[in-house]
């Protein structure tokens, strides 16, 4: 059974994964890094999620985004190895991606973090250009984030909340969670 990690952005879900996976010789797939391959395969460049996001616009890159959950559930159902997923934070606002979408993915596991402590890894990684654009991207960050919390709380199969806790303790509050279930 796959796990697929789901939050806002900057939640750990990518560094969580990754610990939660090598600690039980898993597979890692981030749903991000499959964007960028897949757009450096059809367009010969490499680029980060935010240089797609920022080159193509909102529309086009949730479209890139919707096309990789479908590969990852292809790919899914091609054979029985167990995976750790980490989809991106937007994806509850991706018109082509569905709760039914993930949960076809595996069993779904919401990270919750403290929007104030997202708000302070966005910072320290650079404000993405949509949130340079409004007068108080804070505040449009937490109203953003709020409404995805909405969507990934009423769809997830587990919750973790793991507050501003480190990678390390965050991985082991989800391998508490996941007990029963695949590890």
């Amino acid at each position: 059974m796959n796990i697929v990690l789901v939050g806002i952005k900057h939640a750990g879900k990518s560094s969580i994964g990754a610990k939660l996976a090598e600690e039980h010789d898993l597979l890692f797939v981030d749903s991000d890094e499959l964007i960028e391959t897949n757009y450096m395969l059809v367009n010969g460049e490499k680029l980060s999620c935010r240089e797609i996001f920022n080159k193509v616009g909102r529309e086009e890159f949730r479209r890139l985004e919707a096309e990789a959950i479908e590969q990852l559930i292809e790919s899914t159902n091609e054979d029985d190895q167990s995976r750790v997923i980490s989809v991106g934070g937007g994806v509850a606002d991706n018109p082509g991606v569905t709760a039914e979408m993930l949960k076809k993915l595996g069993l779904v596991v919401f990270i919750n973090v403290d929007i104030e402590y997202a708000w302070e890894r966005v910072i320290a990684n650079g404000v993405p250009a949509y949130l340079k654009e409004v007068s108080d991207p804070a505040s449009v960050f937490a109203e953003m984030s709020q409404k995805r919390i909405e969507f990934y709380s009423g769809n997830a199969d587990l919750t973790v909340d793991v507050g501003d806790s480190g990678v390390e303790e965050c991985a082991a509050l989800l391998d508490g969670k996941l007990e029963g279930y695949l590890l």
